[in-house]
């Protein structure tokens, strides 16, 4: 597989930059090219976070959230071509809190699919029209079998690598590589307080390293750490009728 490696100079747009994952990746990707001249554009919820961000990287940064209209979504986007586009948003939220306040259900779906739409729509097109870009979108291993634990965050993941598919297919015949980032657990703030398995369970700089390499390779679909290919193809296999009373799912 031929590799494709950022040039003397290229853009990169972070949606949720303020996640463990984004400031990961970022750092990675100035490492692993550092005779790039990067110009970054920070988005996010936190501004107090972002503005000390920007100051790291010395770049610029602006207000995101899902919540948004379409237009003000538009609006946050940078001027010119954008060569990279990472976006990191997700909220697991309260499972039980999300079956009896409907309120928490919505914020949920929009936060990790139906609110994305307006900006990552509007980058694809941007990109379009360009020729070229790598659109990199943080799905999650969840959307791939509703479970009891977390069926409303697993069924927005899921609607959200579903439209990433599509999205896929319609911008190859225009030179965009569109990357669906399936993570497995991850050692992040928004799992602080839960025991995770040790041995596939990776931290943020882990997932970084591959987001970069599959970037580089234009994969598809990126599964981080590579074993949950192999966890979530034996998942699919398990028949309905035995999942529904498997208690560990």
């Amino acid at each position: 597989m031929r590799k494709q490696v950022p040039g003397a100079a290229a853009s990169l747009l972070v949606i949720g930059a303020t996640s463990e994952i984004a400031v990961a990746t970022v750092k990675e990707f100035i490492a692993r090219y550092p005779k790039t001249s990067w110009q970054i554009h920070l988005l996010g919820r936190n501004d107090a976070a972002l503005a000390q961000l920007a100051a790291d990287f010395h770049c610029s940064w602006g207000h995101y959230d899902t919540s948004m209209t379409p237009e003000e979504q538009q609006a946050c986007l940078p001027e010119g071509a954008i060569d990279y586009c990472l976006c990191a948003v997700g909220y697991l939220g309260p499972q039980f809190v999300a079956e009896h306040e409907p309120h928490e259900a919505a914020l949920i779906t929009t936060a990790n699919y139906t609110g994305l739409l307006p900006i990552l729509d509007a980058v694809a097109l941007r990109m379009e029209a360009a020729g070229h870009g790598s659109l990199l979108v943080i799905s999650s291993v969840a959307g791939e079998r509703g479970r009891r634990s977390n069926y409303y965050y697993g069924a927005a993941k899921a609607a959200l690598t579903a439209y990433l598919s599509g999205l896929r297919c319609r911008l190859l015949p225009h030179g965009v590589h569109v990357m669906t980032i399936k993570p497995g657990y991850v050692l992040t703030r928004m799992v602080a307080g839960r025991k995770l398995p040790p041995y596939i369970s990776a931290r943020p700089q882990t997932i970084a390293r591959d987001i970069v390499t599959a970037t580089a390779q234009r994969q598809p679909v990126l599964y981080t750490m590579w074993a949950w290919r192999f966890i979530m193809a034996f998942t699919r296999l398990i028949p309905e009728r035995i999942f529904m009373h498997l208690r560990k799912f």
